[in-house]
């Protein structure tokens, strides 16, 4: 194709003479040049980027807020231990209605096995967290994760909690 170029000089008058050139057209778009598969390639590992910074946003949430019961509820009952301690910090970060919360720390540790819990150590902090976070994620509507749920809750939360 060929294209006339006219530079202009700053008083406003045409430059003389004119630069044939032959360049191919400007309207494609530089994305029309990759294959149908690597764009669906790289649009696929875009939303599971997307969906991975949306899940580490929503874990770290919950987490911060179970952290945040935890620190309250210790503080106001320092005696407080294991299935009470847990009962009170779900209580007080409302992740639960106030009926479920026995039956989920039930689940949480039925769905805790002996790998998980570190040995006779029984359930956590750590393990509850994990649960109610997948707990909530899932009753939001969201069918699995792409990260590692249980890799940011044991980063998050200290392992003496």
């Amino acid at each position: 194709m060929l294209r006339h170029d006219v530079r202009m000089r700053p008083d406003g008058l045409a430059e003389p003479g004119i630069r044939m050139t032959n360049s191919p057209p400007t309207h494609y778009h530089w994305a029309d040049t990759i294959p149908n598969n690597i764009a669906r390639e790289d649009e696929q590992s875009g939303t599971r980027m997307f969906a991975a910074i949306k899940e580490t946003r929503f874990a770290k949430r919950v987490i911060e807020s179970l952290l945040k019961s935890h620190s309250a509820v210790t503080a106001e009952n320092p005696g407080l231990s294991g299935e009470a301690l847990y009962r009170e910090i779900l209580l007080r970060a409302q992740m639960v209605d106030p009926s479920r919360v026995d039956r989920m720390l039930w689940e949480a540790e039925d769905s805790v096995d002996e790998w998980t819990a570190h040995g006779d150590g029984g359930l956590g902090f750590r393990q509850v967290a994990h649960f109610v976070v997948i707990s909530q994620f899932l009753a939001a509507g969201h069918k699995g994760t792409v990260v590692s749920i249980k890799n940011i809750v044991y980063a998050m939360i200290p392992a003496e909690l």
